[in-house]
């Protein structure tokens, strides 16, 4: 995470509109994934660089609970992957109702990996029914994706032994033998601790998902797009790792003032290149995925984008705040 010290630009701090909360809020995920400290870094910038206000990184589940929370007034921004961003603000799937959400930043592509180990004799998710399968923490985007995946492959959690487990968990499940594959949400460009630790000592099947599981993901949801994660990019890692892709994004308030948003956003576009020093995967950062917006984008933001040359669509931008 950035210190403080090590987020400010040299300028004073940004004044905005009078009306802008004195505490705000980022909803992350948990401590081991790339989310927290990402929201840490960003965290101290905005507190050096937007006046009047209190930036704080908070642990969470992750991407379906930090949609609720932000409905709740829990928080006031939360790090989101795409699938569940669509959700929350459509009110479909886990969400029976809408929740008032908007886009503030598109950030990178994030993957949903299937990890097995090596010799474990499974081939394929449907290879896997019957067997202990972990995914994610519960409520998190990782256990969302895991289930929009099943069934774009004709399965669900009723053919499995479902554990949701965290990252760092999900590791120890691995080495204990406690589960036999499991759904995995590590940064496409850098790596992940807990894959790290569990690649040191645990050799690890590295063909992921197969075309066709990839190819029906994709079909059934645009926001899912085959990618890798690089060869060597962990331990006894030969080849390209097959895995899809979901873009993370920052959502917050539909009510905030514009003013405010924007200079939010202005912050997090300008310091892109600062947090991704820190946390390689935000190296994928381009004002341009923007067009990937899941939900409309708040009208602050939209200006903070535009005037950071992306072009921002009318009809993708919300109503004013």
């Amino acid at each position: 995470m950035l210190s403080l010290a090590a987020c400010g630009n040299g300028d004073s701090p940004a004044d905005v509109e009078a009306d802008a909360p004195a505490f705000f809020s980022i909803g992350t995920g948990g401590t081991g994934g790339t989310a927290y400290p990402v929201g840490g870094a960003y965290a101290g910038i905005l507190t050096s660089n937007v006046e009047g206000t209190t930036f704080t990184a908070e642990a969470t589940g992750g991407s379906v609970e930090n949609v609720r929370l932000i409905g709740e007034g829990e928080i006031d921004m939360g790090q989101i992957q795409a699938d569940t961003a669509s959700q929350g603000c459509n009110g479909e799937g886990v969400f029976e109702d809408a929740i008032p959400i908007t886009t503030y930043a598109v950030l990178y592509p994030n993957t949903l990996a299937y990890v097995r180990l090596a010799n474990s004799g499974i081939e394929s998710l449907e290879d896997a029914k019957g067997t202990a399968l972990s995914v994610g923490d519960q409520g998190s985007g990782t256990d969302l994706a895991a289930q929009a995946v099943l069934e774009a492959n004709g399965m669900s959690y009723s053919d499995f032994d479902i554990n949701y487990l965290s990252l760092a968990d999900q590791a120890t499940a691995f080495r204990d033998r406690q589960i036999s594959s499991a759904f995995w949400s590590p940064p496409r460009l850098g790596a992940q601790s807990s894959l790290i630790d569990l690649s040191s000592d645990q050799a690890i099947d590295w063909r992921g998902f197969t075309d066709e599981e990839m190819e029906n993901a994709a079909a059934e949801h645009p926001y899912y797009t085959p990618g890798v994660i690089p060869a060597e990019t962990y331990n006894n890692q030969p080849e390209d790792f097959p895995v899809l892709l979901i873009w993370h994004t920052y959502q917050g308030r539909a009510d905030l003032p514009e003013d405010f948003v924007y200079e939010v956003t202005k912050q997090l576009i300008e310091h892109a290149e600062v947090v991704s020093a820190q946390q390689v995967a935000l190296g994928d950062f381009d004002v341009d995925n923007i067009q990937y917006a899941p939900c409309p984008i708040h009208p602050g933001a939209a200006r903070a984008y535009q005037e950071a040359g992306a072009t921002v669509p009318d009809e993708l931008i919300a109503d004013g705040a």
